[in-house]
């Protein structure tokens, strides 16, 4: 059975929360790398392969709806399962399909509700 550790990028400008959900996801066994906003994420993520991106939808310098978009165009990045944090009901309207959002989460959540999340979405994809 192959025990391969899954590669997970989360993008949040809050340091508490970000710092926790980091934890929480290398508790559940996870490689974790943290980004305090969305360019940073996007450097990251043309540098490195991820399994999943973990962001807030409303950060400085890039949000978490232009995060996805550049990264869709990133290679590799087309089909990278992304959860999203918001303090949002859900996605705007107008935001179009290209940004395949797997899973959206309202802030504030539980930690357990964010680990879940990831692990029901990283299994539909292995």
């Amino acid at each position: 059975m192959s025990t391969k550790t899954t590669r997970i990028l989360v993008a949040e400008d809050q340091d508490s929360l970000r710092q926790m959900v980091m934890v929480a996801l290398q508790l559940d066994g996870h490689q974790v790398d943290t980004a305090e906003n969305g360019q940073v994420a996007l450097e990251r993520l043309s540098h490195h392969h991820y399994d999943l991106l973990l962001t807030d939808w409303r950060m400085p310098q890039l949000d978490g709806r232009s995060l996805i978009l550049e990264t869709r165009q990133v290679e590799g990045g087309a089909d990278l399962p992304v959860v999203v944090l918001s303090c949002l009901e859900g996605p705007d309207e107008d935001r179009p399909e290209t940004l395949k959002i797997d899973r959206w989460l309202r802030k504030p959540c539980r930690i357990s509700e964010i680990q879940q999340a990831v692990k029901d979405v990283l299994r539909r994809e292995h």
